[in-house]
């Protein structure tokens, strides 16, 4: 298992309801992705899980997209749709493979309750 103590997930409440991301112990604002919106926190807490599980069996999940502000990446699980995301674009693909990259190290990371 690949050590995590860079970062962590919080849960968040949205407009539309909680989500979640993975973000930098030292900055809970700029995460490295985050995930769609769920009902309850329980949910979220459970699409943590989930997420998880979905990273630990395969290493090709994210897709990146490119588009006139630049480039997004997504992992999307077949009967789910999109799962986790960047919803703020990359001026070069590097940077969002590095994204990537950075995402598989540390997805295992812990929940930080606030």
């Amino acid at each position: 298992m690949v050590s995590a103590m860079g970062y962590k997930y919080f849960i968040k409440k949205g407009g539309k309801g909680y989500y979640f991301g993975l973000f930098p112990n030292n900055n809970n604002n700029q995460p490295l992705a985050i995930s769609g919106d769920y009902t309850t926190y329980k949910e979220a807490e459970e699409a943590i899980v989930d997420l998880k599980s979905l990273m630990k069996s395969s290493t090709e999940l994210f897709h990146i997209s490119k588009e006139d502000t630049g480039y997004f990446l997504k992992l999307i699980e077949n009967d789910k749709g999109i799962v986790f995301h960047r919803d703020i674009a990359f001026p070069h693909r590097y940077e969002a493979l590095h994204c990537i990259e950075r995402v598989y190290k540390n997805f295992d990371a812990p929940l930080k309750i606030k």
